[in-house]
């Protein structure tokens, strides 16, 4: 059996992923098999195993080698043409070593270290029967047989998302090319993984289909998004003209067309933010990522534009709730990034933001009653929301409106009650909560979803309740 000296350190394109904590543990343990330390072997297996129980070592290698950025993936993420066949030789090396790798099993080891053992005379007084004893040491599953999730990745969760969400998508795809290459060659797979990074991209936005910047650390970075907000544009009920507008400025920047940065104006739970996460789940599979980030940060703005420039996906930079006040220095430089600086922002980055008001900046009774400067003042907190090519209103539904957004969120979640009946408890629940909006809805829907489960909602309509058509 080669030793892990010969295996991993000889990895070119994928060698990033000998600093993973488990595969360097396994590097460990093979080391101190060929430089025959029977202390080090124990210590080792030990460790490696534990980190290896979890998971199959198989698996893990395999999300490896999806998740790692690095000069194959990136040039397939760009399009197969990218991918020089000197390169393509590289990967197909790399390959070959990573799969022996994998398929080297905890028995073959043991064999081994049962052997140096012998060799070296160490614990030889041990009986064959007890669980210190190599052959009684624990062992790893080379595949996990359950596999459903990423393996020691952030973007495993304990329930998987639908497939008709982003994040869905992206685990299906990720699990449909670790079934192909389970049982295939793993270096006959090079053009399978090229078409697998063309489609999902590389790097973070391979494997998430949302960041956020964070700027709460030593150095700020972008953290991916595990499960973002599964909203789908169907469940907008009552914003069709302000869907069409965004869908079609969405489209542009897609297809590589000129697109407009966006304002989303509208009062409280009206639809806006999650009009633009509804976008994930309509274009993720043809390349679309969202950005988070806070107002505080938009000083990182144009680092964040320089970082995404050079990726192969298209962004929307997404800033929510956004507004200022008078002393806030940010909306200076939001000013600036939207349309003045001389840098060129990205072709394939463009802003949208949400805003409870049409003028983002305050503006003071003090400012209105000064006669000489009010025009100057005006024209200067104006100037910020012009800068968005699209301001798209989002309305406050009246009852009628408010009602039907109600009527079809209850057809789409199969709630067992009445026509009557759902109208009644809708207009109670608006009195008593939140007021008539999009947001009011989704909540009240919500919670005649967990009374229905959990069987109150029976008992709350009675026996002669009209049923739903």
């Amino acid at each position: 059996m080669p030793t892990s000296t010969f295996l991993l350190s000889s990895l070119s394109v994928y060698h990033a992923i000998t600093t993973d904590k488990t595969v360097h543990a396994w590097t460990k343990l093979m080391d101190a098999i060929d430089d025959a330390d029977p202390k080090g072997v124990v210590l080792a297996y030990h460790r490696f195993s534990a980190l290896a129980a979890t998971h199959g070592w198989t698996d893990l290698l395999l999300d490896l080698i999806l998740n790692d950025d690095n000069i194959f993936s990136r040039a397939a993420a760009k399009g197969q043409n990218n991918v020089s066949p000197a390169l393509k030789k590289l990967v197909i090396r790399d390959l070959a070593l990573l799969e022996e790798a994998a398929n080297i099993s905890p028995k073959e080891i043991k064999r081994l270290i049962l052997t140096l053992f012998q060799k070296t005379g160490f614990n030889t007084h041990i009986p064959a029967e007890h669980p210190l004893h190599p052959a009684n040491w624990p062992e790893w599953e080379l595949r996990n047989a359950a596999s459903g999730s990423e393996v020691g990745s952030e973007a495993a969760s304990e329930t998987a998302s639908p497939s008709d969400t982003a994040a869905g998508w992206l685990l299906e795809t990720r699990q449909n090319i670790k079934s192909h290459l389970q049982n295939h060659s793993w270096q006959t797979c090079v053009g399978v993984l090229t078409v697998f990074y063309e489609r999902v991209g590389c790097g973070i936005f391979g494997r998430y289909a949302a960041a956020c910047w964070v700027t709460e650390t030593d150095q700020p970075t972008l953290i991916g998004i595990a499960n973002p907000d599964p909203v789908r544009m169907e469940q907008l009920i009552g914003l069709e003209n302000e869907k069409r507008i965004i869908a079609e400025n969405t489209e542009h920047l897609l297809a590589g067309f000129p697109a407009n940065n966006m304002l989303l104006y509208g009062f409280r739970g009206t639809g806006k933010s999650s009009m633009v996460k509804s976008l994930l789940q309509t274009y993720v599979q043809k390349g679309l990522r969202i950005v988070e980030i806070a107002k505080k940060d938009l000083s990182d703005f144009t680092r964040l534009c320089n970082f995404l420039e050079n990726e192969p996906g298209k962004f929307i930079m997404f800033i929510d709730d956004l507004s200022f006040d008078e002393n806030e220095p940010e909306y200076k430089a939001l000013k600036t990034i939207l349309e003045g600086t001389i840098a060129a922002k990205p072709a394939n980055v463009i802003v949208y933001a949400t805003s409870n008001r049409r003028h983002l900046i305050k503006e003071t009774y003090a400012e209105r009653k000064d006669e000489i400067f009010s025009q100057d003042v005006q024209q200067e907190k104006l100037s910020l929301s012009d800068r968005f090519g699209i301001i798209v209103t989002f309305p406050s539904p009246d009852q009628e409106s408010f009602l039907s957004i109600i009527e079809n969120l209850a057809e789409q979640n199969q709630l067992r009650i009445g026509k009557k009946e759902l109208r009644q408890m809708a207009l109670r629940w608006e009195m008593w909560h939140n007021g008539r909006s999009g947001r009011t809805a989704r909540q009240f829907i919500d919670n005649l979803i967990a009374e229905q489960a959990s069987g109150s909602l029976h008992d709350l309509l009675g026996d002669d309740s009209e049923t739903a058509p």
